[in-house]
């Protein structure tokens, strides 16, 4: 085989490893971007128990209750 042949091989075999390397990088980074932005969105509309039980303490009100303090805490 001639040199030029080998060469242009070998050439021809890091070109596709470097676009195969490139494309799942490329992916893999896309993915790492969407996750990203999803836990971006969650955390701007996360909402916490004193959020959602404002004058409870984080407690939900107990049933029959009209001022939503838990069973045993002192505000009763």
């Amino acid at each position: 085989m001639d040199i030029n042949v080998i060469v242009a091989v070998v050439e021809g075999i890091i070109s596709l490893a470097v676009g195969a390397l490139t494309f799942f990088l490329r992916r893999t980074i896309t993915e790492l971007d969407k996750c990203r932005e999803d836990i971006a969105k969650v955390k701007e509309d996360y909402i916490t128990k004193e959020d959602f039980f404002p004058g409870a303490g984080g407690y939900p009100p107990e049933a029959g209750s009209d001022h939503g303090h838990p069973a045993g805490d002192p505000g009763r």
